[in-house]
């Protein structure tokens, strides 16, 4: 981070003024800012992540030698996270890339990234918005854990689909839930289109 462009100040959201720093990149133009309370940590709108810090908590902070931090995954998540020299150390980056280029998270609110891919922090990518927005979002991603997708899914697509076909030739739901192994409430919502909605 040593070829700026310009060198800068700007009002956030709250009325504060901070310094931005834009460089001129491979990729093109990234805008930085300064992470609020977190000395010696940069985050650009492209999404990455920089720092002054050495290696380890607590590591001292070097003179102005700026390096990328690392992503890294937590189990069963496909959200970037980086370690951080504070408490809590581990930050998810989208959150970081909002907080800095719109604002703090308005209460009730969730992180969303417009095109489903978890890993683009890019910040044209990216806005709060509602449970219920980020829900739609999935669906309309395909990344929502409906169905087959659902680790506790017992069923699958063709089975729910001939469930609802005998259902409605009249197969009592006992001999349905017999044949697949399943709860005779769970033929019912099926048959009624409680679970399993997105099938047609």
């Amino acid at each position: 981070m040593t070829s700026y462009l310009t060198i800068g100040r700007v009002q956030v959201a709250g009325g504060r003024v901070v310094e931005e720093r834009i460089i001129q990149t491979e990729a093109g133009v990234v805008r930085y800012r300064p992470i609020d309370g977190l000395p010696g940590y940069w985050v650009g709108d492209d999404g990455t992540v920089w720092s002054t810090h050495a290696r380890g908590y607590r590591g001292g902070i070097r003179n102005d030698v700026w390096l990328p931090l690392a992503f890294f995954y937590t189990a069963g998540s496909r959200y970037r996270r980086i370690r951080l020299n504070y408490r809590p150390s581990n930050r998810y980056v989208h959150r970081l890339v909002l907080e800095a280029f719109v604002g703090p998270c308005p209460v009730g609110m969730q992180c969303r990234h417009l095109d489903g891919d978890p890993h683009n922090n890019r910040i044209n990518n990216l806005c709060w918005g509602t449970p219920d927005e980020n829900h739609v979002d999935k669906v309309r991603h395909g990344t929502s854990p409906v169905g087959e997708r659902n680790p506790l899914a017992r069923l699958t697509a063709g089975e729910v689909l001939d469930i609802r076909r005998q259902a409605s030739a009249g197969v009592t739901h006992r001999r349905i839930a017999a044949q697949y192994g399943v709860h005779r409430s769970t033929v019912g919502q099926i048959a009624r289109r409680t679970n399993w909605r997105h099938l047609s």
